[in-house]
């Protein structure tokens, strides 16, 4: 179908139609197209324009001296302009209009404009489509998701962006993919895109289609009922939403696969080998406080978050209430744990050292050394004044006959 339009002019127009008038020059045709012109349809400014032209691959070079190559045999180019990138992409002239646009797979990018004619094909529908928020294949009988697998996280990327939704032919084109097929799409390109459906402002439907379709298998996870519940009620926080996702799942495995930038997968994991905090911390050691509180406070919370979202939606049992109460007595213990932790930073340093301790005490070296020292650091934060060796030693006979005495036996340590 052809006809007369008023496309959104995105911020890069100008830039834009000096290329396609560039091309026009040289007698070659210039046509918006893909995902870009959809965005555009939708009143949005995509992150970068795709123009299709009739001119061949060797012809860009010596058309835009700033054009560089993109893909084998020259087959997409990126030119760079004031206004930013814009994809170039020679199609022959032998090839139809239609064909050129019915390889997109989806309708929403089957579509072509002509910025010099205002002039818009939209041979299937796609213009309807965007208004119904409807993802539809354009030939799902010859299983286009299995020869492009990578249309698959273009549906995907969709649903998480706009909230559109796959038709039933669509859905079960998504559902017969292989793990043979997702294997296809090179592994930095996945993990790429799986960053950014996490960080997509839909991402609960996301989840309810990997789950509806089976297609989360194929990329190696076997989510939880409750992981949509979850994500939605959780902060929104790409990693931390990921985390919840791959509850269960070998993580290290799945992150290598699809080969996430580090920093971001390195946070991944340690959100998922702190979870769940109830089982994995103690609020009576110090070690295990101590590396709670090692944990950036925003992963802290949102995990102190998460395991009481999970625990609220199980059922009422006395084990979840005893969770309930440990996850409590932790965070009690946390919060403790850091505000000594704060006053024995701030207050000043001890006239007295270790070696001294013992003497005063006649211990060895061990455990009730540290013991002593804390005893002696809550005690000047308190009165800085006594932090002179005359009140310490005092202190420490008095700590010596209070606590000292009635202390157990440790390794390496003998009471007078």
């Amino acid at each position: 179908m052809a006809t007369t339009v008023q496309i959104v002019q995105p911020t890069a127009a100008a830039s834009l139609m000096a290329v396609v008038r560039r091309l026009d020059q040289r007698g070659h045709d210039a046509w918006l197209t893909g995902e870009s012109l959809a965005e555009l349809m939708l009143g949005h400014a995509p992150q970068r324009l795709t123009l299709e032209t009739t001119a061949h691959p060797d012809e860009i070079p010596s058309l835009f001296e700033r054009g560089v190559p993109i893909a084998p045999a020259g087959d997409a180019w990126r030119i760079a302009t004031p206004d930013g990138a814009i994809d170039c992409l020679p199609r022959p002239k032998r090839n139809p209009q239609n064909q050129n646009l019915a390889r997109r797979g989806l309708t929403l990018f089957a579509m072509a404009w002509w910025p010099l004619k205002n002039h818009l094909e939209d041979p299937f529908g796609a213009r309807a489509d965007l208004a119904a928020q409807r993802l539809r294949l354009i030939d799902p009988a010859h299983h286009p998701l299995a020869r492009d697998p990578g249309l698959a996280f273009s549906i995907l990327k969709r649903v998480g962006l706009r909230g559109e939704q796959p038709d039933g032919a669509c859905e079960r084109a998504l559902s017969e993919l292989r793990i043979q097929d997702l294997d296809r799409i090179p592994s930095p390109w996945r993990g790429a895109s799986l960053r950014t459906l996490f960080e997509s402002r839909h991402l609960n439907q996301v989840m309810d289609l990997l789950q509806r379709t089976q297609l989360e298998r194929g990329l190696g996870v076997q989510s939880s009922p409750d992981t949509s519940t979850l994500i939605e009620q959780s902060p929104q926080d790409a990693a931390l939403a990921l985390s919840i996702w791959l509850r269960g799942t070998r993580a290290g495995r799945f992150l290598r696969r699809h080969r996430f930038e580090r920093q971001f997968a390195d946070r991944v994991l340690r959100l998922i080998r702190a979870h769940p905090l109830d089982e994995n911390f103690s609020p009576r050691k110090r070690p295990s406080l101590v590396r709670l509180a090692a944990l950036p406070t925003e992963d802290r919370e949102a995990l102190f978050r998460l395991r009481t979202l999970e625990l609220e939606q199980g059922p009422g049992t006395e084990t979840r209430d005893a969770a309930m109460q440990h996850l409590q007595r932790l965070q009690t213990a946390v919060t403790e744990h850091q505000e000594r932790e704060l006053a024995e930073k701030e207050s000043p340093a001890l006239t007295l050292d270790g070696s001294e301790v013992m003497q005063v005490l006649g211990i060895d070296a061990g455990p009730l050394v540290g013991r002593a020292l804390a005893y002696l650091k809550q005690k000047i934060a308190v009165s800085p004044e006594l932090n002179e060796p005359e009140a310490l030693h005092a202190l420490l006979q008095r700590w010596k006959t209070d606590d000292l005495e009635d202390a157990p036996n440790l390794k390496h340590e003998t009471v007078p």
